[in-house]
Order: structure tokens, then sequence, then C-alpha cells
């Protein structure tokens, strides 16, 4: 973790990592056996790194609730980003995505960690791929105070550290249709790993790699590829 988010801790000793203001937070909560509605529900920092994120041009579909990165602390993200819808605002900056073709449009994003300037790059390095624009045209979002379909718990759009790309060429597990032998929602992508490997080559995380798809989806997790 301090690796990942260098301007942001001062120490990490005794299964503590501590804050450069002084504030003091809990790696592992000891609470052992933990089940998946607890590791999901009731997190600690330690449980986010659960499911070890792959790298690399995927081989095969997700496996069953491999849902790499899905797993947040929140007071982790709300320590660094805001804890109010007000506070995360106060750190955004304007970011024009595609801006040299014929749609730019502003993105809002996040300055904390360089991020607005990593997604300045991403999108500049992307323009040069006429093949890909289809799929990086009409984002479908960046910062949005909102909770996670189906959950009370903060998507990371909330924090101004996530980014969609068109929804008209993404997939989204709970858009498809239920298999009624296996009850489960049959993986479906057509995002180029091309674009995949531009993002996560400045730290994003992609939700097309888990098994509860959401192909247009990207965030800023950096510790997950250390």
């Amino acid at each position: 973790m301090m690796q990942a988010y260098p301007d942001h801790f001062i120490e990490a000793t005794d299964n503590v990592l501590t804050w450069r203001d002084g504030t003091r937070m809990i790696f592992d909560d000891s609470i052992p056996n933990k089940d998946r509605k607890q590791r999901n529900e009731t997190p600690d920092i330690e449980d986010m790194f659960y499911y070890p994120y792959p790298k690399g041009m995927p081989q095969d579909t997700p496996a069953w609730r491999f849902n790499p990165g899905t797993i947040r602390y929140e007071p982790f993200f709300k320590k660094m980003y805001g804890q109010t819808k007000a506070d995360v605002q106060a750190n955004l900056v304007d970011v024009v995505w595609l801006e040299h073709t014929t749609s730019p449009i502003t993105l809002k994003v996040s300055r904390i960690n360089g991020i607005a300037d990593k997604i300045k790059q991403i999108s500049e390095e992307l323009e040069q791929r006429t093949d890909l624009l289809p799929y990086l045209v009409k984002p479908g979002g960046t910062f949005n105070w909102r909770v996670i379909a189906g959950t009370d718990q903060l998507s990371m759009h909330s924090f101004g550290i996530a980014v969609d790309i068109n929804v008209k060429h993404s997939h989204y597990w709970r858009w498809s249709k239920e298999d009624p032998i296996t009850k489960t929602h049959p993986y479906k992508n057509k995002i180029p790993y091309d674009i995949v490997e531009v993002f996560e080559r400045y730290g994003f995380i992609w939700g097309g790699r888990w098994h509860n798809y959401d192909t247009m989806h990207f965030e800023y997790r950096p510790e997950l590829f250390l």
C-alpha cells in the first residue's frame, strides 16, 4: 500500500498503516475464516487482496465468483478521496477525453494520485488508434456519487477514480439474461484487449476480469498490480 500510494502513508508497522496526518488504519482485522458475504460487506484492507488480479491477455472467462478488486474497504477510499460528495467534488478536475477527435467530451476526474493526468495520457495514447475509437467515444461517465446496484456500498465512481467507456459496446452482468439451468449470467465481452492493456499500464483495473462482469468499467487501483 505504501508503494502504491506513496503520497499518503508514512509508516506500515505492527498491522497498522499510518497516514501522513497521523491517522492509523488497521490492515488485518484478524477475524478468521470470513465467508464471501463477510469479505464483501465488512472487509478490512487485507481482504481487498483476496482475489489476485490477473495480468496479460485473458485466456478464459473469469472463474465462478472470481471478482478481483470488487472487495473494497470503504473507509480507505473515503480517507483518500473524500468523506462526502462535496469533499470529492473539491478535488475533481476537467479532463478532455479524445480531445483531437470529432467528438471530444469533458470528464470530471479526481486529481488525487495524479489520476486526472493519467486519464489524459490514456486518452492521448488510445486516440492514436482509430480502430479503437468506436469503443471510446460517448463514454458512460466518471464521477457519480452513488451506491453500487444491489448493495449499500459506494461505487468507485463516487470518488472520481473510475471511468466507464462506451456503453453501446459493453456488457454488464445485470443486463444479461440468466441461464435457467446454471442460474448464472453467461460471460460476454467485446472490448479489445488493446484498450485494457493501456488502462492497466496506468494502474486501472478492468471490470471485464470479473465473474460479475462490467466490461465498460475501469477504476484506479494500483495496489492490485504490485
